[in-house]
């Protein structure tokens, strides 16, 4: 990727980042709110003189009120108040985004040295709640006014979030001759290759990232050495070196002994020593109903249950999955082959029950979705996986407008639903067809 090529792409995303940020539906402050409700209140002034109606006619159209603008001082008391809720423990993350969002553009639409400290509390919380867009923008706006920003990693991240693997690359390698001695930068490389599950790969950034986290500065050490060992812990569990991925979690207990996710792990990493078989899902909840008809056991346009499995027996392997909701669906079963140390995709829709009548539906409801993996040998048969999730149903009138593209909940938004859902509910077509 040429240089110019790259500062094209920072000086873009930061002309787009003002109009961006303000459409954020994040909750906003209660300065925020208190402004907004203060400009539609009906003691507001009106921003300029209204013109002089004729007489009505008792059969016009609401006028809308004319919305005045957030002055300055306004928006900087939002990202005061914004800053000082993230000096307190447990802070709602999207709220501070909203009312970062709101504020900023007006406050510093450019990152400045003073608005700077915002902008990064911005992109590390878009980090953390996963919002990538938001987070490839305010980076951007960073890296063009502070080159040397410490987390430069953070542009790169967000591409790789959104699933721009090529561009990633080209930033990737751009940034490390920029960068050479960035941990988290390798990271980000890491968790690319992860993602993409390239395995060897991801391992070998992973020790990159420990040797380089190891003479970072204290105030990223930890951090990035925590980041490398979970990293090769992953990619080792799927290569399957259970034991040694046993020893990267005893790791990360020594840096961070309250990290909420080891327990968990520790428990999956002794379940998939007993079965050989990583199984790693992707369910859609809520489940809407009005869109139940789109899923599709078919890559491409999502389907209720998702699992990927990995057969690190090294031997093959015949297994038969079992999914079903009862009381809403049939079962479904689907029977694979699993050649040894290879890894299969496996797509369920089960089908809802005969007879089932979507319209009687009128509230939320909640299931339970069980999940079964039986393996078949010439001994029988043995249960190697038995799961079970609880669900929220959706009545067919509510409109989903995302679907769950990972496990650990990154999701995709799905405008084109919109036409299937008109489609199926709207009461003028229901009572054509």
């Amino acid at each position: 990727m040429t240089r110019m090529k790259f500062l094209f792409t920072l000086v873009f995303t930061a002309m787009i980042f003002t109009s961006a940020l303000a459409s954020n539906p994040a909750r906003r402050s209660d300065a925020a709110a208190e402004w907004l409700q203060a400009q539609t209140s009906p003691q507001a002034k009106p921003q300029q003189k209204e013109p002089v109606k004729p007489p009505s006619t008792g059969k016009e159209l609401a006028t809308p009120k004319v919305q005045q603008k957030m002055s300055a001082e306004q928006a900087n008391k939002i990202i005061d108040e914004a800053l000082a809720m993230t000096k307190k423990p447990g802070f709602d993350g999207d709220q501070i985004i909203g009312m970062l969002t709101t504020a900023l553009p007006v406050a510093s639409p450019k990152v400045t040295p003073q608005s700077e400290p915002a902008y990064d509390v911005l992109a590390r919380l878009s980090l953390k709640e996963k919002y990538w867009q938001t987070l490839l923008q305010s980076s951007a706006m960073i890296l063009k006014s502070n080159p040397n920003y410490r987390r430069p990693a953070l542009f790169p991240r967000a591409l790789v979030g959104l699933g721009d693997y090529k561009l990633a690359t080209e930033v990737i390698a751009d940034f490390k001759k920029k960068y050479p001695k960035d941990a988290e930068l390798i990271a980000t490389e890491a968790v690319m290759y992860r993602q993409q599950q390239k395995w060897p790969e991801t391992l070998k950034l992973a020790d990159e990232t420990l040797k380089l986290a190891e003479v970072d500065e204290p105030s990223q050490k930890n951090f990035n050495l925590e980041i490398g060992h979970y990293l090769k812990a992953d990619a080792l569990t799927h290569l399957g070196k259970l034991p040694e991925a046993s020893k990267e979690y005893d790791a990360i207990e020594k840096i961070n002994p309250k990290a909420a996710y080891l327990t968990r792990y520790r428990k999956r990493s002794a379940s998939i020593g007993i079965s050989k078989l990583i199984v790693e899902r992707v369910i859609q909840n809520p489940v809407p109903l009005g869109t139940y008809h789109l899923y599709s056991e078919k890559g491409g346009v999502g389907s209720l249950v998702q699992l990927k499995l990995y057969n690190i027996e090294p031997k093959d392997r015949q297994l038969r999955i079992e999914v079903e909701l009862p009381g809403l669906t049939e079962k479904a079963t689907k029977t694979v082959t699993m050649l040894k140390n290879t890894r299969e995709d496996v797509r369920l829709v089960p089908p809802l029950k005969l007879g089932f009548d979507l319209s009687t539906m009128r509230a939320e409801r909640t299931v339970q979705m069980t999940i079964k993996i039986i393996e078949m040998d010439a001994k029988g048969e043995r249960t190697i996986y038995d799961d079970s999730k609880s669900l929220t149903i959706l009545p067919r009138d509510f409109l989903p407008l995302f679907r769950q593209v990972s496990e650990e909940g990154d999701i995709r938004r799905t405008p084109e639903y919109i036409g299937a859902w008109v489609t199926s509910n709207a009461t003028a077509v229901d009572k054509f067809l």
